[in-house]
């Protein structure tokens, strides 16, 4: 079985989320946090308590009364198989007779349409089970504070294979099918209220949707049964494991999967305790150790472990389809575990997952094809969905800029910066500018040269095109490049090129900030053997930019200035800074970029960050512009 679409009325922060789609395997719903998530996921698990909507949308005035019945529309499709299975599990189920004569499931099964034999009504049966897919359009609607409410069909007969009618006081003809006790079947006729095949197989439908929060499931001990169905709620998984065990081959494979999400997990031990009960222990070292004394309750385990025992027993044991609804598995799981939990259930593709995450390492996981966004806006929230077949072109453009999903997804904006001292260094002075980042990556552009030359245009362009198509990629982005020796004409081109989101620093490069004669001194200083003499002095810094900005080198390809000052923009600050510390150190310590750079300024921002004036005014102007202010 699985939710082919559904439309979410009137419940919790949604209004009407229209008609939505889900796909057979995996699903993911993203968006920010209270936008919906959960609340969507409760919804489909068709048994929620009522709770209406408000907003001003649905209450435009005070005082007014809002709408008490939350409804959800959805269409549950199973196969022709998975219909005789839930009908042995209830023994006997009615459906209405045909109307029409004429209609054409009726000329297919090739019955006297005359309806008036057990053989006949056989034939409908057994063409309806061998039928590869059968819709079933529900609506689930529950009362404020009602838990469960109604689910009914919305047309009859609700499986939608042929046509039927009947009005009041003449009642239709049901079908009665049933199983014996012998395995075989019996048919017959009951003249009664229109009976539809939901009112007999709901109680297995609603059986075969799952959801799985970071709630902790009463994973007790279990009385001792032959159950080998885990209950909606997980109570009953020491039972159905301690039925697993009997088939030890299969066990070890269960077990397995639960190691490979969860390597501290060795083995799982179903021990029989008093009153004819069972108790689940996890082993934490291998079992080989024979010290049961050491293993541990799953009560008394984290929440994941319980979770995970139960997830994979659903995706490993369950022959038909199920539903499984998790909600956000990153807040019971590490990243790593939760990215692993996803790649082990695409290996039992039969189901369908539908995963509430913000995880960037969950979503690519899961591989899936479209992503559901959800997002809100005044009280209201709405679904859209999100194609991610360009996902060749997104990673283009991620390597171009030498990123991962990871490092900009659910974030507001990205400030894409020259490299990984910016990307470490920029944070530190905008927390002491009192600047609000939150929402804002800064990742280093590692490939620059993609940036510039030939491939600058199908950089941008690429950018452009997933921000048009409303992607998952941060809508707000701005690129923080050094000025090298760009030209005006060069930086008027990048800059309509990236529709005016590429920025460049005043000065050459960024180390030109942090030219700074102390800082050099008590950086180098702090670093162990770095000149044979000793301790530097501020005096040989001073000395060693002095004779080094001397050197038309440092200003090459511009000319020659009169004035030889270490804030000038043309200079070269990186060589000038790797030339100093080799010049000082005797060529001891060669100068890195990443963790000197990120020390030489960390000390400015703490001891002179007003030499920081200028850029400070530059980040400011940048996060203004690129959020609207």
């Amino acid at each position: 079985m699985r939710i082919t679409e559904f439309t979410v009325r009137n419940y919790k922060c949604f209004r009407d989320t229209g008609t939505v789609a889900l796909a057979p395997g995996m699903n993911i719903v993203t968006g920010q946090n209270s936008a919906g998530k959960t609340a969507l996921l409760q919804a489909l698990s068709l048994e929620f308590r009522g709770a209406a909507h408000i907003s001003e949308a649905s209450l435009p005035k005070p005082g007014l009364l809002s709408n008490v019945i939350s409804n959800i529309s959805v269409t549950l499709s199973i196969s022709g198989d998975e219909l005789l299975e839930m009908a042995n599990a209830v023994r006997t189920v009615r459906f209405v007779i045909p109307s029409d004569p004429n209609d054409p499931f009726i000329s297919q099964v090739g019955v006297d349409r005359r309806f008036n034999s057990a053989d006949e009504y056989a034939k409908i049966w057994y063409a309806m089970i061998k039928s590869p897919e059968i819709r079933f359009p529900l609506e689930h609607s529950a009362r404020d504070r009602e838990m469960g409410g109604s689910l009914r069909p919305r047309e009859l007969p609700s499986h939608g294979l042929y046509r039927t009618s009947w009005s009041n006081g003449n009642n239709p003809r049901n079908i009665v099918r049933e199983l014996m006790e012998n395995g075989t079947e019996r048919f017959g006729m009951a003249y009664e209220a229109p009976a539809d095949l939901v009112d007999f197989l709901w109680s297995q439908m609603k059986g075969r949707i799952y959801k799985f929060t970071a709630e902790r499931f009463g994973l007790a001990d279990a009385i001792c049964g032959d159950n080998k169905v885990l209950q909606g709620n997980a109570s009953n998984l020491a039972e159905v494991l301690l039925n697993l065990r009997a088939n030890p081959g299969r066990y070890e494979q269960y077990v397995a999967l639960v190691n490979e999400i969860l390597p501290q997990v060795k083995w799982v031990e179903l021990e029989p305790i008093a009153g004819n009960q069972v108790r689940v222990k996890v082993w934490l070292i291998d079992k080989s150790t024979m010290r049961a004394d050491l293993a541990i309750p799953l009560q008394e385990c984290g929440t994941g472990i319980g979770q995970v025992l139960s997830i994979v027993y659903v995706a490993f044991t369950s022959e038909g389809q199920r539903v499984l609804l998790i909600d956000e598995p990153q807040s019971f799981l590490h990243p790593g575990a939760a990215r692993k939990l996803v790649e082990v259930l695409k290996r039992f593709p039969s189901h369908q997952y539908i995963i509430s995450t913000h995880s960037a390492s969950v979503i690519t996981a899961s591989g899936s094809p479209e992503i559901l966004i959800v997002e809100s806006d005044d009280g209201v929230s709405t679904i859209r969905s999100e194609s991610t077949s360009d996902t060749q072109a997104m990673q283009q453009f991620l390597e171009a800029v030498g990123a991962r999903l990871s490092d900009v997804f659910g974030m507001d904006r990205v400030l894409w910066v020259e490299g990984p001292t910016e990307e470490k260094a920029i944070p530190l002075l905008l927390k002491k500018m009192d600047v609000p980042i939150a929402g804002t990556a800064i990742v280093s552009v590692r490939n620059t040269g993609d940036l510039e030359g030939k491939q600058k245009k199908r950089a941008f362009e690429i950018y452009n095109s997933l921000t048009e198509k409303a992607s998952i990629l941060p809508r707000e982005v701005a690129f923080l490049l050094d000025r090298e020796t760009r030209t005006e004409q060069e930086i008027r081109e990048i800059s309509k090129l990236s529709r005016d989101k590429a920025h460049f620093l005043p000065r050459r490069t960024f180390e030109n900030y942090i030219l700074s004669p102390a800082a050099v001194c008590a950086v180098a200083n702090a670093i162990e053997g770095f000149s044979e003499g000793g301790l530097i002095t501020e005096e040989q810094v001073n000395q060693s930019f002095g004779d080094c900005i001397a050197d038309a080198r440092y200003w090459a390809p511009h000319a020659f200035p009169q004035s030889l000052r270490l804030e000038a923009a043309e200079l070269h600050g990186a060589r000038l800074l790797e030339d100093v510390f080799s010049k000082l150190s005797g060529n001891r310590v060669r100068y890195d970029k990443t963790e000197h750079s990120v020390s030489l300024f960390e000390w400015i921002v703490e001891h002179d960050r007003k030499s920081l004036a200028e850029l400070e005014d530059f980040l400011r102007n940048v996060l203004s512009v690129d959020s609207g202010q």
